[in-house]
C-alpha cells in the first residue's frame, strides 16, 4: 500500500511561508490517512506534536555538519521507508539529490517555493540554480508554486522542461475566514474605532520592500487621514522602518505588532491588505488575507496576479511599487458595496483554486501516480 511520505525541509520554523505550508500539508496528509514524517535539516523551532506527526532533525548547524547529516538522513530513510521523499526549498532539494544514490526511496520530488533561488536578502541565486541544473536528473520531478516560476526555471535551464510541474500553495479556509464577531472583538482590543485599517503581514527583509509600503501609505493619508497601518512581523529592517515612519511623520498611524499567533483575528480586524514585495512566488500571506475576504493592493510580481485579479478582488501596482499608493487609494475609495463585492470575490477565488484540502489531494494523487509508476518500473 502506497501511503507513506517523508517531507524534508531546511528548517521548520513558525514565521516562514514555505515552512508554514509544509506544516499545513503534513497535518492535512495525516487527516487523509497518510503516514507522514517531517525531517528538518536544522534543529526545528516549532513542533508537530499536537498532530502526532513524527518530527526528525538532522541537527545540521553549518556546512561542516554535512557528512553527519547525510548519515542521519540515510538512517532515517532506511527506518521510515517512505514511498515518496518530498523535499522543500533549495538546500533540502540539493541534499535529497546528492544523497539519493545512498537512499532506498522509490520517488524523490523537489519543490521550489520562490520565484528565484534567492536568499532572504534577494541575492545569491545563480550558484544555487547552477547546482540544481547539474543535479536535475537526481529528482523524479521538480514542482514550483506559480506559472511564472515554472517559466523562469525552464528558461534558466535550472530544471528540464519535462521534469517540472506547477503545484500551488494551499490555505486553510476554515481557519482563515470572515468572522464579524472576531472583527469586533479584535478592533476593540486594538482600540480601533472607525479607522480604515490596512495590514501587512511579512518579515522585515528587503525583498518585502516595506519602505515602499510606508511611502505609499503616507501618500494615501492625504485622501484617507483616518487610516491606520498594522505591520505584523519581525526582521533586521525593523529599526529602519521605525526611523522612516518618524521621518515621514506617520509614526502615530503605523503600529508595529511584532510576531503574532492570532493572524486570523488581525486580518478580520482590518479593512484591506497591502504588499510591496520586489519578488514573490505565491504568497501565503496574500492567500490568507484573501481567504478572510480582504481586498488587496500589491505589486504585480511573480504569482501575485494568480491571487489578485485586478479590479475583481484588488488592484495590482507596477513591479517597482512606484504606484502602490494609487492602488491603495483606489481600494480605500471604494464604496461599501464595492468593497463588499471585492471581499466576496477574494474569498471565492481562494476557495476555488487554493483551498488546502484540494491542494493536499492533488499532492496525494501525484504521489500515488509516481510511486505506482516507480513500482511498476522496478
Amino acid at each position: 500500500m502506497i501511503n507513506r511520505v517523508a517531507l524534508l525541509l531546511t528548517q521548520l520554523a513558525t514565521d516562514g511561508g514555505a515552512e508554514a505550508q509544509v506544516s499545513s500539508l503534513a497535518r492535512e496528509f495525516q487527516r487523509m490517512r497518510w503516514d507522514v514524517h517531517v525531517i528538518s535539516i536544522r534543529p526545528p523551532r516549532s513542533t508537530l506534536e499536537d498532530a502526532g506527526i513524527p518530527l526528525h532533525s538532522l541537527d545540521m548547524h553549518s556546512a561542516l555538519d554535512l557528512p553527519a547529516a547525510i548519515v542521519r538522513l540515510r538512517r532515517l530513510i532506511r527506518d521510515i521507508r517512505p514511498d515518496v521523499l518530498h523535499s522543500h526549498m533549495t538546500h533540502a532539494n540539493l541534499l535529497a539529490r546528492i544523497t539519493r544514490p545512498l537512499l532506498q526511496v522509490p520517488v524523490v520530488i523537489n519543490t521550489l517555493h520562490g520565484l528565484r533561488m534567492y536568499n532572504m536578502q534577494g541575492e545569491g541565486y545563480m550558484l544555487r540554480e547552477a547546482a540544481h541544473r547539474l543535479t536535475d536528473r537526481l529528482a523524479d520531478l521538480t514542482t514550483v508554486v506559480c506559472n511564472e516560476a515554472n517559466s523562469y526555471y525552464v528558461q534558466a535551464k535550472a530544471v528540464s522542461p519535462g521534469r517540472i510541474l506547477t503545484m500551488p500553495n494551499g490555505v486553510d479556509v476554515d481557519r482563515f475566514r470572515p468572522d464579524a464577531a472576531l472583527r469586533f472583538a479584535t478592533r476593540l482590543a486594538l482600540d480601533l474605532d472607525r479607522e480604515f485599517t490596512w495590514i501587512c503581514a511579512a518579515r522585515f527583509h528587503s525583498v518585502k520592500n516595506h519602505p515602499a509600503l510606508l511611502r505609499a501609505f503616507h501618500a494615501t493619508l492625504q485622501n484617507r487621514p483616518d487610516s491606520v497601518l498594522l505591520l505584523v512581523g519581525e526582521g533586521p529592517g525593523q529599526a529602519e522602518l521605525h526611523a522612516l515612519s518618524k521621518e515621514l511623520g506617520i509614526q502615530s498611524k503605523v503600529r508595529f505588532l511584532g510576531r503574532r499567533n492570532d493572524l486570523p483575528a488581525l486580518l478580520n480586524a482590518s479593512d484591506a491588505f497591502a504588499l510591496a514585495s520586489r519578488f514573490e512566488a505565491l504568497s501565503i500571506a496574500l492567500l490568507e488575507a484573501a481567504a478572510c475576504g480582504l481586498p488587496i493592493a500589491c505589486t504585480d510580481v511573480g504569482g501575485n496576479r494568480d491571487i489578485v485579479i485586478d479590479g475583481y478582488n484588488g488592484f495590482l501596482a507596477k513591479a517597482d511599487a512606484s504606484d502602490l499608493d494609487a492602488a491603495m487609494r483606489r481600494i480605500a475609495g471604494l464604496s461599501f458595496a464595492a468593497r463588499s463585492a471585492f471581499s466576496t470575490n477574494a474569498r471565492m477565488h481562494v476557495q476555488r483554486n487554493f483551498e488546502l484540502h484540494g491542494v493536499a489531494q492533488s499532492w496525494c494523487d501525484l504521489y500515488l501516480k509516481l510511486a505506482t509508476g516507480a513500482a511498476a518500473h522496478a
